[in-house]
């Protein structure tokens, strides 16, 4: 087993980025997309069969004991977008970022740089905001209640990368063009968890029409093609979403500090390992589109 150590990865790129570069990562990818059925698709969407009211019960805790924090730009933190980290890197290069706060956004980019995640305000990638595969710790926050049961059993299966909780203010209408796209799914796989959630408020890729995250569900996508979330109608309520980075390829031991490829490396496609419980047994299949 090969193993690839933090600390011998160039500051100049992202951990992710480094790995990729020493192993056959595109011929995998390609392999695996060809020969499964579920890559062909955009979205996938589940029934979350685990306890939703001791996550909800979890997430009002932790709001209220940590707060919530803003999307970070460089013309300052958004009223409207945030929440709080699920993880954190403890070697951030920003130093004045909040752990609560260091995978939502950094103050190098504005508004209109997320889009496709740009480096180019950025001496070097490594321990940024763009460093996806370095938020490997969970906060405080994340470590309540039932919430912090469920993420520990998924890390123990799958390795969580950057993930957070996301929350959109219902107080202003946010239907703008905001779009914007994620790493591949083979590197960073998001699990959708909706916490609250509101017909005032709509999923959409680009070219198609929005629609509803609902209470109850789970859902992954294909989150290289520009998608966003947004309020289109004001409302009292705000809507909250489990975003969880999983690194399903890649493994971390954080004892030694290095990732390795593991059993599902070029073999299996992230949306066929959600769906055959290789990441939760807390969520039930019910289609895909």
């Amino acid at each position: 087993m090969e193993k690839f150590y933090v600390d011998d990865c160039p500051k100049e790129l992202p951990v992710a980025d480094w790995i990729k570069s020493k192993i056959k990562w595109r011929e995998a990818t390609n392999d695996v997309i060809a020969s499964s059925p579920s890559a062909k698709y955009m979205d996938m969407v589940f029934e979350f069969t685990g306890d939703l009211d001791g996550l909800k019960k979890s997430v009002s805790d932790a709001l209220s004991t940590y707060g919530f924090f803003g999307w970070r730009t460089s013309v300052g933190d958004e009223k409207n977008y945030g929440g709080y980290s699920i993880t954190y890197n403890p070697n951030l290069q920003y130093d004045d970022q909040d752990i609560h706060q260091h995978t939502l956004g950094t103050k190098l980019n504005a508004p209109s740089d997320f889009y496709a995640g740009s480096s180019v305000n950025h001496t070097y990638l490594k321990n940024s905001y763009l460093d996806g595969m370095s938020f490997t710790e969970f906060t405080p926050a994340a470590k309540i209640g039932y919430m912090g049961k469920l993420l520990e059993d998924i890390n123990s299966r799958i390795t969580i990368t950057r993930s957070r909780l996301g929350i959109v203010k219902g107080s202003e209408v946010s239907d703008e063009n905001r779009y914007h796209i994620d790493s591949e799914v083979f590197e960073l796989c998001r699990l959708n968890i909706p916490i609250i959630a509101n017909e005032c408020f709509a999923f959409q890729f680009q070219g198609r029409l929005p629609y509803v995250l609902e209470e109850g569900r789970a859902y992954t996508w294909q989150t290289e093609l520009p998608h966003r979330v947004y309020c289109h109608k004001k409302t009292s309520l705000d809507r909250a979403n489990m975003v969880i980075g999983l690194s399903p390829w890649l493994s971390y031991d954080k004892q030694e500090r290095y990732w390795y490829a593991n059993e599902f490396y070029g073999k299996k496609h992230p949306f066929d390992m959600i769906i055959d419980g290789d990441v939760t047994d807390k969520i039930k299949f019910l289609g895909a589109r």
